[in-house]
């Protein structure tokens, strides 16, 4: 196993394989199978695994020169091997593969380089599922969501327009079909602009323990304040943004829906 280059060298107050800011996504791969009435069968198919979205800008040559000997190493041959590893903190993602042939370098002044690598975790085994989690968490900061947020009311109507001029239709939701909405389905997409290590970590926990769009919960909607059951996540990718040092960014799309 090859760790990623450690940047700035390896000794001093500051030395890392990452340079703010930069992306690292959990993400999972779930199959959903949506009815007409809004219900769902959902299985996920592979254990959380880890994406990096990595900005280095103003590498020095001694930088620049690590990166291209890690990229062209024997195990490594650009995307064909998978022996980088990564540390954040005090986790270590190992199996990680390169997701380009190329290593593309810009030389913006004399002796400086910027670059973006972007790096994919292939193999997460072995992993035991978590514990689902049953209730959206609330955050240090004593809601939900931060503003601004999004919030959208669906109906189903199918619509038949004929070409000389009658048009026929039919709603499926609110309309006394047996196990079909009783009202619209609501949806969300959530702007976490500025959250805390603490708060970031709460939210990857329980995104992984739903696993991805999986498992279904409870949400309370931020703008009307009413509880509501089987809501998901709308995504299988939960990308956070390390803008700086404890500061973190995200964005969530959370979907309600029918008996499931």
């Amino acid at each position: 196993m090859s760790a990623l280059p450690i940047l700035r060298g390896t000794t001093g107050t500051f030395n890392a394989q990452v340079l703010y800011p930069f992306t690292r996504s959990v993400r999972f791969r779930t199959t959903v199978n949506i009815f007409m009435n809004g219900s769902e069968q959902r299985w996920p198919n592979t254990p959380p695994l880890y994406d990096f979205d990595l900005s280095m800008n103003a590498l020095t040559a001694t930088d620049k020169a690590l990166w291209l000997a890690f990229f062209s190493n024997a195990g490594q041959i650009g995307r064909y091997g998978t022996v980088g590893s990564i540390t954040i903190g005090a986790t270590t993602y190992s199996n990680l593969t390169l997701m380009s042939d190329d290593l593309s370098v810009t030389n913006p002044t004399s002796q400086l380089f910027n670059q973006s690598v972007s790096l994919r975790q292939v193999n997460g085994y072995p992993w035991t599922p978590p514990t689902v989690g049953t209730v959206f968490p609330t955050f240090s900061f004593g809601a939900v969501a931060e503003q601004p947020f999004t919030q959208v009311s669906t109906y189903l109507t199918s619509v038949n327009e004929s070409a000389n001029g009658p048009r026929f239709s039919t709603p499926w939701y609110q309309n006394s079909l047996t196990n079909f909405p009783t009202g619209y389905l609501r949806s969300w997409k959530i702007n976490f602009g500025l959250l805390s290590q603490t708060d970031i970590t709460t939210l990857e926990n329980f995104f992984v323990s739903v696993m991805g769009m999986a498992s279904s919960f409870s949400f309370t909607d931020p703008l009307t304040g009413t509880p509501l059951s089987h809501v998901r996540f709308d995504q299988d990718s939960l990308d956070i943004k390390y803008t700086d040092i404890g500061m973190f960014s995200t964005t969530v799309s959370l979907i309600q829906t029918n008996l499931s």
